[in-house]
Order: C-alpha cells, then sequence, then structure tokens
C-alpha cells in the first residue's frame, strides 16, 4: 500500500534549497535579524505613538502632541524603509511578483500623509474643519493600496506561515483604511503586521545561516 491516494503528499512545503538570489550573500543573517529586531522596535513605538495621541487628544496643547508629531515622522521613515526591504526580501526569496507598484505608492502615500500632518499639525485637533477632512481623505486611497499589496502578498507560491499572516492583515487593514470610519483598527492591523514581518526575517536568517554552512 506505498501508493495511499488519501495519504499526505511527502513534499517540503518550503524549497529546500533557497533560490540563488537570496543564497548570493546579498541576505546576511546578521543583517536579516538587524531588519527583525528593527521591526519589532518600530510596532513597539508604534504603540507607543498611539498612546501619545490618545492622551494627546485628551490633554490638547501639551507637549505630548508634539512628540507625537516627530514620533510619527520617524515611524514613517521607518516603515517606508523596512517595507522597501521586506519587499525584496520576497521577491528574492520568494520570486514574488506585482509588488513594485503597490510598494510604492504605499510608501509615497505614506510619506504625503505624514507631510500632511506635519503642516496642518494645529488643524488636526479633532475639530472638524477642512484640513481634517483632507487628512481623513487620504485614508481611502492608503486602505486601496495596501489591501492590492496584502492580496499580492497572498498569491506568493509556498511562503513561510508568517508571510501568509502578514498578507492576510495587510489585507484586513487595507479594508478598514479603506472605509476611513475604521481607521483606527486599521492603523493598529497594519501595526500588528510588523509581528509577522520579524518573524519572516527571523526565518530567512535560519535559513541563510544554515545555507552557508559547507554541506
Amino acid at each position: 500500500m506505498d501508493q495511499n491516494p488519501y495519504a499526505a503528499p511527502r513534499v517540503e512545503l518550503i524549497e529546500a534549497h533557497p533560490p540563488a538570489a537570496f543564497a548570493s550573500g546579498r541576505w546576511t543573517p546578521g543583517g536579516l535579524r538587524l531588519l527583525a529586531g528593527l521591526s519589532l522596535a518600530l510596532l513597539l513605538a508604534d504603540l507607543v505613538l498611539f498612546c501619545l495621541s490618545l492622551l494627546g487628544g485628551l490633554q490638547p496643547g501639551t507637549a505630548l502632541e508634539r512628540y507625537s508629531l516627530w514620533l510619527g515622522v520617524l515611524c514613517t521613515l521607518l516603515g517606508c524603509y523596512l517595507s522597501w526591504r521586506s519587499t525584496r526580501f520576497l521577491v528574492d526569496r520568494f520570486a514574488a511578483r506585482g509588488l513594485g507598484w503597490p510598494l510604492w505608492l504605499s510608501i509615497g502615500l505614506a510619506l504625503l500623509t505624514q507631510a500632511y500632518a506635519v503642516v496642518f499639525d494645529r488643524q488636526l485637533d479633532g475639530t472638524p474643519n477642512a484640513p481634517l477632512a483632507g487628512f481623513m481623505a487620504l485614508f481611502l486611497p492608503s486602505g486601496l493600496v495596501g489591501l492590492w499589496y496584502g492580496i499580492r502578498v497572498l498569491t506568493i507560491n509556498l511562503p513561510y506561515p508568517s508571510v501568509k499572516v502578514m498578507g492576510w492583515l495587510d489585507v484586513l487593514s487595507g479594508v478598514c483604511l479603506a472605509s476611513v470610519v475604521l481607521f483606527i483598527p486599521g492603523t493598529l492591523l497594519g501595526a500588528l503586521a510588523l509581528l509577522p514581518m520579524a518573524l519572516m526575517f527571523l526565518r530567512g536568517a535560519r535559513e541563510s545561516t544554515t545555507s552557508a554552512q559547507p554541506s
């Protein structure tokens, strides 16, 4: 009964040998661990920023608002960098396709949104006005682009489990942001996607270490 049609397939879910673009030395174990650490640091910073934003809304006009503004700038810049590096990793490790346009559009929209927040900082205090309406309107294209990116991630063939989780969180975050009214849970879901991103980099570091060992 060696040919049992009901037996589970005896194949590796992840390629036994990473592709040449991944194993060529472009991705080192130390560099991947650093990216994982930056992902976790950004997750922590995003959570701190969320708390500061809530406290600033309860106590307008305090120094908390200024701290939130510049922490948001740093988080945006680091987030753009990690988005770029994670996309390059997906392309090199899994030959992912179709991520270029949503990546650069998401980076452009993130920078535009953050610049808007800096310019209209005084007017974005929760009071209904034209600058606040413009700021909220930016969530729609940001959410649609995030949804597009997440769908492309979910089409990757045989990725790490953490990549699938990251893709689903991107999809859910994009849907929430595109609805505008659910921008708060959408923002939190986007931040939580940094956790599977860190796990992805750590898995890649283990693979890179194994592939670098002499056989």
